[in-house]
Protein backbone atom coordinates (compact mmCIF):
# COMPACT_ATOMS: atom_id res chain seq x y z
CA UNK A 1 0.00 0.00 0.00
CA UNK A 2 2.73 2.48 0.96
CA UNK A 3 4.63 1.61 -2.20
CA UNK A 4 1.56 2.47 -4.29
CA UNK A 5 1.15 5.77 -2.41
CA UNK A 6 4.83 6.61 -2.90
CA UNK A 7 4.60 5.74 -6.61
CA UNK A 8 1.65 8.11 -6.97
CA UNK A 9 3.59 10.83 -5.12
CA UNK A 10 6.54 10.38 -7.47
CA UNK A 11 4.33 10.42 -10.56
CA UNK A 12 2.61 13.60 -9.40
CA UNK A 13 5.94 15.37 -8.91
CA UNK A 14 7.59 14.69 -12.26
CA UNK A 15 8.39 17.42 -14.79
CA UNK A 16 11.54 18.15 -16.83
CA UNK A 17 14.74 19.79 -15.59
CA UNK A 18 17.75 21.09 -17.43
CA UNK A 19 20.89 19.03 -17.86
CA UNK A 20 22.72 21.77 -15.98
CA UNK A 21 21.21 20.31 -12.81
CA UNK A 22 23.82 17.54 -13.03
CA UNK A 23 26.45 20.22 -12.38
CA UNK A 24 24.60 21.70 -9.38
CA UNK A 25 26.12 21.86 -5.89
CA UNK A 26 25.06 19.03 -3.60
CA UNK A 27 24.19 18.75 0.08
CA UNK A 28 23.96 15.64 2.26
CA UNK A 29 20.77 14.16 3.69
CA UNK A 30 20.81 11.66 6.58
CA UNK A 31 17.55 9.86 7.27
CA UNK A 32 16.05 10.10 10.76
CA UNK A 33 16.82 6.48 11.65
CA UNK A 34 20.45 6.86 10.57
CA UNK A 35 20.12 4.08 7.98
CA UNK A 36 21.58 5.96 5.03
CA UNK A 37 23.01 9.19 3.68
CA UNK A 38 22.70 10.57 0.17
CA UNK A 39 23.74 13.80 -1.52
CA UNK A 40 21.07 15.72 -3.42
CA UNK A 41 21.04 19.03 -5.33
CA UNK A 42 21.15 22.17 -3.20
CA UNK A 43 17.70 23.71 -2.95
CA UNK A 44 15.67 20.60 -3.73
CA UNK A 45 12.58 20.16 -1.55
CA UNK A 46 12.49 17.21 0.87
CA UNK A 47 9.22 15.49 1.74
CA UNK A 48 9.17 12.87 4.51
CA UNK A 49 5.78 11.21 4.92
CA UNK A 50 5.06 10.01 8.48
CA UNK A 51 6.65 6.66 9.34
CA UNK A 52 4.35 3.68 9.61
CA UNK A 53 4.66 -0.08 9.80
CA UNK A 54 5.55 -0.22 6.09
CA UNK A 55 8.92 1.46 6.61
CA UNK A 56 10.18 4.96 6.00
CA UNK A 57 10.67 7.08 2.94
CA UNK A 58 11.92 10.40 1.65
CA UNK A 59 11.18 12.22 -1.60
CA UNK A 60 13.52 14.82 -3.12
CA UNK A 61 11.82 17.19 -5.59
CA UNK A 62 13.40 19.74 -7.90
CA UNK A 63 11.51 23.01 -7.22
CA UNK A 64 13.14 25.02 -10.03
CA UNK A 65 10.31 24.86 -12.54
CA UNK A 66 11.00 21.20 -13.16
CA UNK A 67 9.94 18.86 -10.44
CA UNK A 68 12.21 15.94 -11.31
CA UNK A 69 12.25 13.66 -8.30
CA UNK A 70 14.08 10.95 -6.45
CA UNK A 71 12.16 8.73 -4.05
CA UNK A 72 13.89 6.47 -1.49
CA UNK A 73 11.77 3.90 0.38
CA UNK A 74 13.06 1.59 3.10
CA UNK A 75 10.79 -1.42 3.56
CA UNK A 76 11.79 -3.42 6.66
CA UNK A 77 8.59 -5.50 6.63
CA UNK A 78 9.50 -6.81 3.19
CA UNK A 79 13.12 -7.59 3.99
CA UNK A 80 12.51 -11.10 5.29
CA UNK A 81 10.75 -12.00 2.02
CA UNK A 82 13.53 -10.45 -0.09
CA UNK A 83 16.25 -12.31 1.81
CA UNK A 84 14.31 -15.59 1.67
CA UNK A 85 13.64 -15.59 -2.09
CA UNK A 86 16.65 -13.59 -3.24
CA UNK A 87 16.89 -10.02 -4.48
CA UNK A 88 16.28 -10.81 -8.16
CA UNK A 89 13.07 -12.76 -7.55
CA UNK A 90 11.86 -10.20 -5.02
CA UNK A 91 12.55 -7.28 -7.42
CA UNK A 92 10.70 -9.09 -10.23
CA UNK A 93 7.71 -9.67 -7.92
CA UNK A 94 7.63 -5.96 -7.02
CA UNK A 95 7.84 -5.01 -10.71
CA UNK A 96 4.97 -7.38 -11.55
CA UNK A 97 2.91 -5.84 -8.74
CA UNK A 98 3.55 -2.32 -10.06
CA UNK A 99 2.59 -3.32 -13.60
CA UNK A 100 -0.66 -4.86 -12.38
CA UNK A 101 -1.68 -1.87 -10.24
CA UNK A 102 -0.60 1.13 -12.37
CA UNK A 103 -2.94 1.49 -15.33
CA UNK A 104 -1.02 1.74 -18.59
CA UNK A 105 2.37 0.95 -17.04
CA UNK A 106 4.76 -0.98 -19.25
CA UNK A 107 8.36 -2.19 -19.14
CA UNK A 108 10.85 -0.05 -21.07
CA UNK A 109 13.97 -1.86 -19.81
CA UNK A 110 13.86 -5.38 -18.40
CA UNK A 111 15.07 -6.26 -14.92
CA UNK A 112 18.87 -6.11 -14.78
CA UNK A 113 20.88 -7.20 -11.72
CA UNK A 114 24.50 -6.97 -12.88
CA UNK A 115 25.19 -3.30 -13.74
CA UNK A 116 24.66 -1.55 -10.39
CA UNK A 117 26.07 -2.08 -6.92
CA UNK A 118 25.74 0.00 -3.78
CA UNK A 119 28.69 -0.39 -1.42
CA UNK A 120 29.43 -3.78 -2.95
CA UNK A 121 25.85 -5.03 -2.64
CA UNK A 122 23.96 -6.25 -5.70
CA UNK A 123 21.20 -3.96 -6.96
CA UNK A 124 18.47 -4.78 -9.48
CA UNK A 125 17.16 -2.06 -11.81
CA UNK A 126 14.47 -1.61 -14.43
CA UNK A 127 12.71 1.22 -16.27
CA UNK A 128 8.92 1.49 -16.46
CA UNK A 129 6.73 3.98 -18.32
CA UNK A 130 3.37 5.19 -17.14
CA UNK A 131 0.74 7.57 -18.44
CA UNK A 132 -0.61 8.53 -21.86
CA UNK A 133 1.85 9.00 -24.73
CA UNK A 134 1.70 12.83 -24.68
CA UNK A 135 2.54 12.96 -20.95
CA UNK A 136 4.42 9.70 -20.50
CA UNK A 137 6.58 9.39 -17.38
CA UNK A 138 9.57 7.11 -16.99
CA UNK A 139 10.61 5.61 -13.67
CA UNK A 140 14.05 4.12 -13.08
CA UNK A 141 13.75 1.80 -10.08
CA UNK A 142 16.72 0.34 -8.23
CA UNK A 143 16.37 -2.19 -5.37
CA UNK A 144 19.06 -3.39 -3.02
CA UNK A 145 19.40 -4.75 0.51
CA UNK A 146 21.51 -3.29 3.27
CA UNK A 147 21.40 -2.96 7.06
CA UNK A 148 18.84 -5.78 7.13
CA UNK A 149 16.40 -3.66 5.06
CA UNK A 150 15.23 -3.42 1.45
CA UNK A 151 15.92 -0.07 -0.23
CA UNK A 152 14.04 1.09 -3.34
CA UNK A 153 15.43 4.17 -5.09
CA UNK A 154 13.19 5.57 -7.83
CA UNK A 155 14.20 8.35 -10.25
CA UNK A 156 11.41 9.77 -12.39
CA UNK A 157 11.07 12.26 -15.20
CA UNK A 158 9.08 12.94 -18.36
CA UNK A 159 9.94 10.63 -21.25
CA UNK A 160 11.36 13.60 -23.18
CA UNK A 161 13.79 14.60 -20.41
CA UNK A 162 14.53 11.21 -18.88
CA UNK A 163 17.75 10.26 -20.73
CA UNK A 164 19.43 13.70 -20.69
CA UNK A 165 18.96 13.94 -16.94
CA UNK A 166 20.15 10.45 -16.00
CA UNK A 167 23.55 12.05 -15.31
CA UNK A 168 22.09 13.70 -12.23
CA UNK A 169 20.59 10.44 -10.97
CA UNK A 170 23.93 8.68 -11.49
CA UNK A 171 25.65 11.47 -9.54
CA UNK A 172 23.16 11.08 -6.67
CA UNK A 173 23.35 7.28 -6.74
CA UNK A 174 27.15 7.35 -6.35
CA UNK A 175 26.72 9.21 -3.04
CA UNK A 176 24.17 6.81 -1.50
CA UNK A 177 25.72 5.12 1.56
CA UNK A 178 24.42 2.76 4.22
CA UNK A 179 25.19 4.33 7.61
CA UNK A 180 24.71 1.56 10.08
Amino acid sequence: MKQAIMTIAVLAALLPISTAMAQQQMQTFTDASGSFTVDYPLGWKIIQPPDDSQGSSVIFINPYGGGESLNIVIGPNQTRTALAVGLEEYAQTQLDRLLSTERGAKIVQDMECQKYQIQGRKACSNIVSSGPKHSELLLFMLMTTGNQDVYVLTYGNSAKNFDPNLLLFDKILKTFKFSR
